[in-house]
């Protein structure tokens, strides 16, 4: 009879850590998810068509759930901001 209590209850310690652990992984996807989200306002934002307190919040959203990828988000925003520009400024000289 006791034996029957223990191996539920190392079962259910089993469930339990599986599902804080999935908890874990897709709180590294949320991050992703607001970085994508900060990354693709980002050519509305240049021609003014959203404020950049839309961009800063995802960003910041991205960063509270992952900090380790802010130098690697840092990197490809900044690079998306300035391909967005260069094309922009490109479109203008040629029209």
């Amino acid at each position: 009879m006791q034996n029957k209590y223990i191996r539920t209850i190392f079962y259910s310690g089993i469930i339990i850590i599986t599902v804080f652990c999935g908890v874990l992984c897709l709180y590294r996807y949320k991050a992703d998810l607001y970085f994508d989200l900060a990354r693709k306002a980002i050519p509305s934002y240049t021609f003014g068509h959203e404020s950049s307190a839309y961009v800063q919040w995802a960003y910041n959203e991205a960063v509270k759930c992952n900090p380790y990828q802010s130098d690697n988000y840092k990197n490809i925003l900044g690079g998306t901001f300035h391909r967005m520009i260069r094309e922009h400024t490109k479109k203008k000289i040629k029209s």
